[in-house]
């Protein structure tokens, strides 16, 4: 799998049927995100969104995240 994405990312990079390259990793996305990522085994009510943060962000950055992130909630419905 992972030399799949190796030599597809390279054949990309130098040109060599990059066309072909990009269909093989594009259709390997596709199935790995459909077979691997089970977002669908949650109920809609349950979704959760998963973030990450590092040391480098500062308070101002995450302050800014989370105002984001309420407001396109609430525009959505996802938050009362």
């Amino acid at each position: 799998v992972g030399l799949l994405e190796l030599l597809g990312g390279i054949a990309i990079a130098i040109g060599f049927h990059a066309r072909w390259a990009a269909l093989a990793l594009g259709l390997f996305t596709v199935a790995a995100s459909l077979l691997f990522h089970k977002f669908w085994a949650v109920a809609p009510d349950q979704a959760m969104l998963r973030t990450s943060y590092m040391a480098t962000h500062t308070d101002e950055m995450i302050d800014r995240a989370l105002e984001v992130f309420e407001r396109v909630g609430r525009r959505f419905g996802l938050i009362g």
